[in-house]
């Protein structure tokens, strides 16, 4: 298939796992839409609940701002679903304090990043690392996916780890050259 990275990882995350906490700003709000049209594919037929691949029902919890958003995810993750959240770099930097509290509590949650600058006085456009070196010091294993594909690998390889060694993943793609960029799956 040729997808973008932030509706690769959605479209992968939502045969995986159970929840998603959505409210993310440009450009990880590509990966909710998709999330949300995975959730619309019921409508109109006999069964109305969406199942991921082990048959669990499919919710998403729309949050206030980014920061609400993370702290959903790792609420439904600590009551036992397998949950993600789809962020940008600027929604990431005003969570450090978040990641810190998540990582200490052994959260198995997996969050996707698409970088973005960090913008000063106004909306900056490019790509940007500073929020995914800010995260690398608040105990979360790393994964940087260098093409789509990679992002839905780690996206596999990030639940497996979350789940095996209670350790969230942040699973970071560049917002122009991945999360944005189409390519073969």
């Amino acid at each position: 298939a040729i997808l973008d990275g932030l509706s690769a990882v959605s479209l992968t995350e939502s045969f995986i796992s159970q929840s998603a906490a959505l409210a993310a700003t440009f450009p990880a709000t590509a990966a909710a839409r998709v999330w949300n049209a995975k959730l619309a594919e019921n409508i109109g037929k006999a069964q109305t609940v969406v199942t991921n691949k082990f048959n669990q029902p499919l919710t998403a919890i729309d949050a206030d701002n980014p920061r609400s958003a993370i702290a959903t995810a790792f609420g439904m993750a600590v009551a036992g679903q397998r949950a993600t959240c789809f962020v940008s770099g600027p929604d990431l930097l005003a969570s450090q304090d978040l990641l810190a509290h998540i990582s200490g509590q052994h959260t198995p949650l997996v969050l996707h990043l698409a970088c973005r600058a960090n913008a000063k006085h106004a909306q900056a456009l490019g790509t940007g690392h500073s929020a995914y070196h800010a995260a690398g010091e608040q105990g979360w294993i790393q994964l940087f996916a260098q093409n789509v594909q990679q992002a839905v690998d780690f996206t596999l390889i990030a639940r497996y780890i979350a789940e095996s060694a209670l350790i969230p993943v942040l699973v970071a793609m560049d917002g122009e050259q991945t999360a944005l960029a189409s390519q073969d799956v």
